[in-house]
This record gives C-alpha cells, sequence and structure tokens, in this order.
C-alpha cells in the first residue's frame, strides 16, 4: 500500500481522493497540505477522512511516512512543489498543467531519475480505457481529413471575475487562464493520435487582466488540420470530432474521453459513456500505482507517457508565445 499525501483542498482534489478510494488498498490517505491548518481540517471532515494535516511543505517533504504526494495546488506552484517532493525521494502526480515551461519539465524529469522517484502528469483521458478505444476507431473511419477538438465551459468563478474580484483561475500570477486550463485537454490528443505538428499557428482572446479568455489554435500536419478551440468565458456543448473519408467520430466531452460515437459504413456505435469524475480519476491513480510498483514491467509504458507530457508541455509554450499569453511571474 503507497501512503500519500495531497496538496490542495478544492474539488479537484477530493474527487482524486474519492478516486484512491475506488482502487481497495492500493493507497492510504495518510496526509492533507493547506496553507492554513484550519482549512487542512475542515476539509478533511468534508470528505470523511482521518489524516495528518500540514501547513508547512518542507515538514511535508521530510515525512517518513509519506511514500506519494498528489499536487493540485495552483499552476505556478507546481514546479516548486514537485521537485522539493521528488528531492525528498517521494513519488509525484502532478494536475495539469505539470509545469509551465520546457525547461522545468526537463529539470523535474532529471530530478526524479536522479532519486529514483516516479513522476507523472495527471491527465485523465491518457489513462482511460477509452483511450485505446479512440485510437482503434480512428484507424476504422479512412483517410482522416478533418479534426476539431473542442472545450468551452463557462468557469464558475466568471462571474467573480466580472464582480471585480480576482479569483486564481483567471489570475496570471499563477499562471491559469483557457489554455492551461482547459485547452491542454485538446493538445493532448491533437498529439497523441496525429504526433507533433508541423506548424502551429495559435491566437488568444484576452480579459482586462490579461488572462486569456479564449483560444484557438491550428495544427498543420502534412495532409491534415487539426483545430483547437477553447473558452472559459462562454459554454458550449458541441463535441468534437475526428472527420474521415468513410466516417467520423464524435467525442461529447474531450476533457473524459466519454460519449463517444463511430460513424462508419452509413451505421452510428455508441462505443464509450459516461462515468463519475471519481472513477475517471481513478484510472490516473491507478497508472501511478502501477508504475511505482511495477517498474520493470511499465517500464516502457512509464517513459512513453512522460515523453507525451514532455511534447505537450513544448508545444504549449511555443502556442503561449505565439499567443502573447503572459504570467505575472
Amino acid at each position: 500500500m503507497i501512503r500519500i499525501a495531497t496538496i490542495g483542498t478544492s474539488w479537484i482534489t477530493r474527487s482524486f481522493i474519492g478516486g484512491l478510494d475506488l482502487l481497495g488498498d492500493c493507497f492510504s490517505l495518510e496526509a492533507v497540505y493547506s496553507r492554513s491548518r484550519e482549512r487542512g481540517e475542515e476539509f478533511l471532515k468534508e470528505i470523511g477522512k482521518q489524516a495528518q494535516v500540514f501547513d508547512n511543505l518542507k515538514k511535508l517533504a521530510d515525512c517518513k511516512e509519506i511514500d506519494a504526494v498528489y499536487i493540485a495546488s495552483p499552476n505556478s506552484l507546481h514546479f516548486e512543489q514537485a521537485m522539493l517532493m521528488v528531492s525528498s525521494g517521494k513519488h509525484v502526480i502532478v494536475e495539469k498543467p505539470i509545469v509551465i515551461t520546457e525547461e522545468e519539465f526537463l529539470k523535474l524529469s532529471n530530478a526524479a531519475d536522479k532519486n529514483n522517484v516516479v513522476v507523472m502528469e495527471a491527465i485523465i483521458g491518457m489513462h482511460l480505457p477509452a483511450r485505446k478505444i479512440l485510437k482503434e476507431a480512428v484507424d476504422k473511419i479512412g483517410k482522416i481529413r478533418g479534426c476539431r477538438f473542442e472545450f468551452s465551459q463557462l468557469s464558475s468563478k466568471y462571474q467573480d471575475y466580472i464582480s471585480g474580484k480576482n479569483p486564481n483561475i483567471f489570475n496570471p500570477a499563477f499562471a491559469t487562464g483557457t489554455l492551461m486550463d482547459l485547452g491542454i485537454y485538446c493538445v493532448y490528443p491533437a498529439i497523441d493520435l496525429f504526433g507533433i505538428p508541423d506548424t502551429v499557428i495559435t491566437q488568444a482572446s484576452f480579459l482586462e487582466n490579461g488572462s486569456d479568455a479564449a483560444v484557438s489554435a491550428i495544427f498543420k500536419y502534412n495532409d491534415l488540420l487539426v483545430s483547437i478551440i477553447s473558452s472559459k468565458t462562454c459554454q458550449s456543448d458541441l463535441p468534437s470530432e475526428i472527420l474521415g473519408d468513410n466516417g467520423k467520430i464524435s467525442i461529447g466531452h474531450i476533457s473524459k474521453y466519454d460519449d463517444i460515437y463511430l460513424t462508419a459504413d452509413s451505421q452510428e456505435e455508441k462505443l464509450v459513456g459516461i462515468m463519475s469524475k471519481e472513477e475517471s480519476m481513478s484510472y490516473e491513480a491507478k497508472d501511478f500505482y502501477r508504475y511505482i510498483t511495477e517498474r520493470n514491467d511499465t517500464k516502457y509504458e512509464y517513459q512513453e507517457m512522460r515523453e507525451l507530457s514532455h511534447t505537450v508541455c513544448a508545444v504549449m509554450e511555443a502556442m503561449r508565445m505565439q499567443a502573447d499569453i503572459k504570467f505575472n511571474n
């Protein structure tokens, strides 16, 4: 059993812990970290768990009763916190985006290798059974002629921003915004399915504080254009689509790889349904467990996933430069 701690007390941490519970005896929640001890204790009451509460990251890193750490803090803190835990011999799983720059990614990866620990990005779709199902479906629709990955979701914090508050998710100081929060879910399948694009063209619109409100990009391959559309300031229920000359695939929620339909030879087939957030997050937690406990058997799979995360990180950094998306670090 892996003794795990969490950094962050938001809904995503709650869902991740719910995912851990679905895995039986793989993990035991031993600690939570919050800048406020009171908030940490409140969070444990909310989820009905008993664990240590830390309000000092160094003490958490030094704790011998912790094997691994799940990091779900603001994006700008991921690298520093992950490096501290990895350097202390802890395995680390970090909410997307794992870090901000390719330089940070390489430093973190090297530190993980040096300390013989696993470091992994928590990106749901890449660990679901639906990923394999989707790849198999792509082979059934003929020559791919078009593709659109879309994730536009009106943020629950947008009204706070409009009313004059400065929520973290719209604050450039925390390296947030549409591309980092939602667009990454579109970039991942594009690179996973079609590889590194030959050319990337990215544009963004901005809020008054400099946060990117919407992002549009074209990934150009030799004979294929992949369109990426994302926004945190409006809502769209359109599915993402992959179009071939012998059919199409629709994906209801690209962030979760669910509600997937295949249409080929004039026949429509539902391939993947909808699962709970906790269930979907349990798959990334299960792979994290496997990468730690089955190091030899999962060596190549782990390296493949880490290289994919590296590529996505580098491409997204280039997209931000093109669109002039800046963070106030």
